[in-house]
């Protein structure tokens, strides 16, 4: 499995008070696996990069 970024996929909610850059959720609640740790994390942040089976790529 390859890392993703939260950002880059159409589960990923943005957040309304900084859409570009701010912490945002995941509309399925999807358990990734940071890339930087271990232990299983929420999707918060767009840019970091983790491993996740629910990913799907935006259009």
């Amino acid at each position: 499995m390859n890392p993703v970024r939260c950002g880059d996929c159409g589960h990923f909610i943005r957040s309304t008070i900084n859409p570009e850059q701010g912490m945002g959720r995941c509309r399925v609640n999807a358990k990734t696996l940071p890339t930087s740790y271990r232990g299983y994390a929420p999707s918060l942040w767009p840019f970091s990069e983790r491993y996740c089976r629910s990913f799907i790529a935006c259009t």
